[in-house]
């Protein structure tokens, strides 16, 4: 499997049974969540979304003594310098990513979306399960340790301010909240309902090189509803088709790529 969709920027999304991987044809400004190059940043080639889970073995292995060596690990075998990409993982099927699109003012808005709660869903400020010391995690004695992780990457052909593109990584954590809410989806830990799962990551990217320039991105604002409308869509697609595999009752292959 190798599909790739062309965006009006020239940018592209390739999607392969183990990753999804943003190209960017020119500069970018980036805002990420990763350990590998996270932050704001202007200097960056690529975003990637790894898939962990060996497709002969189905186990999660590490490569690297820290997540951000893992992460540099999967950026050398998708053919890039690390230095030059972000990049997030997950346990999620590549297959079954969910690509939705939303425009408005010469401007489109591209989500992807992987993977689900079910198994690691937790409402924010509940008692947590791990602690970092050198970045190396380590799970509290007695604790058990689940998969389970909803990854966003959001690509605007629009030029936006630090502000901006920080409130759109905002916009996306609510509307993900509120479609999970909407599902009724409880926490693994507790009888309230989930926030999102414990390992959840977002990937921002905004075009340098576009003469459209935005500096709000919040829920009042037609940037902002797009973000919500397309992460809406796409992440209720991927929680509904989680559930049904978990069940066995999933009949697709794979999701229709673009």
């Amino acid at each position: 499997m190798n599909d790739t969709i062309y965006l009006d920027n020239k940018d592209s999304i390739t999607r392969t049974m183990q990753d999804i991987t943003m190209t960017f044809a020119g500069k970018r400004k980036v805002i990420s969540t990763s350990a590998l190059n996270g932050g704001i940043r202007t200097d960056l080639k690529a975003a990637f979304n790894h898939c962990d889970k060996d497709p002969k073995s189905g186990q999660c292995d590490m490569h690297g003594a820290t997540y951000r060596e893992h992460l540099a690990y999967a950026a050398k075998q998708l053919g890039y310098d690390a230095a030059t990409v972000t990049g997030l993982s997950t346990a999620a099927m590549m297959k079954y990513a969910d690509v939705r699109k939303a425009s408005f003012g010469g401007y489109t808005v591209t989500v992807v979306v992987t993977g689900g709660v079910y198994s690691n869903g937790r409402r924010a400020g509940e008692t947590a399960t791990m602690w970092e010391q050198d970045e190396v995690y380590h799970v509290l004695e007695g604790e058990g340790r689940t998969s389970g992780t909803v990854n966003l990457m959001v690509h605007i052909n629009a030029h936006l301010s630090d502000g901006a593109l920080a409130t759109v990584m905002m916009v996306a954590t609510e509307a993900k909240t509120a479609t999970i809410r909407d599902l009724q989806i409880k926490s693994c830990y507790s009888k309230e309902l989930s926030s999102g799962s414990g390992t959840d990551g977002i990937i921002v990217v905004s075009d340098e090189e576009s003469e459209i320039y935005l500096t709000a991105a919040g829920t009042d604002t037609k940037l902002g509803e797009c973000v919500a409308r397309a992460v809406t869509q796409a992440l209720r697609e991927q929680l509904v088709m989680q559930e049904q595999y978990i069940r066995g009752e999933l009949k697709i292959k794979e999701v229709r790529w673009g």
